[in-house]
This record gives structure tokens, C-alpha cells and sequence, in this order.
């Protein structure tokens, strides 16, 4: 059995660092784990993007034509990109969340077993998916119930 520390190899470990200890198992649990909920999150996270990218894209429409601190060019370039990166947001999106899948479920199969980090992928798209749709809602209701704003109260929507 092999023993990896966070030190420097010509050092000893101190009593207060963790060890990790390698076996055969762990490290195949946490290439499991790894694998699966990279899987997972990548097409699930990815695909939820992709469904409400247009209604994303919508939303932002409707606000910019909306906001009065902007000229007409600016709102007309500010559409223009937005419509121009939308295609690129569910696939970097789907990247991203395929190698968060990939260090969270190798960790998590490492610890406690890949069919763990299988129910921690899954989990974890379910909320992605209810946090999107969420707040889309939360947008689309405040730009439809403002008639017009200006970009301070743009910032103040941040959360």
C-alpha cells in the first residue's frame, strides 16, 4: 500500500496532515465515480441549458430593449453578441460540468464508493435543472412587470 501526502517528497509528513492511503479499490471507485458523474453532469447540465438557452435569450432581449440608459446601437450590438455566444453556452456549459463531475466524483467515489458519487451527479443536475428554471422565473417577472429601468436597478436585481 502506497502513501501520498501534501508535502514535499524529502519531507515527513507532519502528525496534523491527512494521508491518503492508495488501494486497488478506492482508486478504482474514484475512476468510477470519476467517470460517472462527469457523465452525468455534462449531459444533464448541458442538456438543461440547451432547453432553456431561448427563453434565457428572450428574457435578456426583453430587458435590454427596456433599459433607458442605452442608445439604440448599443442595444442593437449587445443583441447582436448575445445572439452570437448563445449557441456557445451548452456546450461550455457541458464542459465545465463534466470536469467539476470528474473531481467531484472521483473524490466522492474515493470516500464513499462510485454508486455514491452516481446519486451525487444525479442530485446535483436535479438542482442545476430547478435552479435555472427557477430563476428564469424570477427574471422573466421582473422585466415583464418593469416597463423600463434603467442599469442601476440592473445591478440592484443581482443577488
Amino acid at each position: 500500500m502506497s502513501v501520498i501526502t501534501k508535502t514535499n517528497i524529502l519531507t515527513m509528513p507532519k502528525a496534523s496532515e491527512k494521508v491518503f492511503e492508495i488501494s486497488v479499490s478506492k482508486a478504482l471507485n474514484a475512476v468510477g465515480g470519476g467517470i460517472a458523474e462527469s457523465v452525468i453532469l455534462g449531459v444533464g447540465n448541458g442538456v438543461t441549458t440547451l432547453i432553456y438557452n431561448p427563453k434565457a435569450l428572450n428574457i435578456a432581449y426583453k430587458a435590454v430593449l427596456k433599459i433607458k440608459d442605452i442608445g439604440p446601437l448599443m442595444k442593437g450590438t449587445v443583441l447582436t453578441l448575445s445572439t452570437l455566444a448563445a449557441p456557445l453556452l451548452s456546450p461550455l456549459i457541458a464542459v465545465g460540468s463534466a470536469i467539476l463531475g470528474l473531481y467531484q466524483g472521483g473524490l466522492t467515489g474515493y470516500n464513499d464508493g462510485a454508486v455514491k458519487a452516481v446519486k451525487e451527479g444525479v442530485n446535483n443536475t436535479k438542482d442545476f435543472h430547478k435552479e435555472t428554471t427557477t430563476g428564469l422565473k424570477i427574471l422573466e417577472k421582473k422585466v415583464d412587470e418593469t416597463k423600463e429601468f434603467t442599469l442601476e436597478d440592473l445591478k440592484n436585481w443581482a443577488i
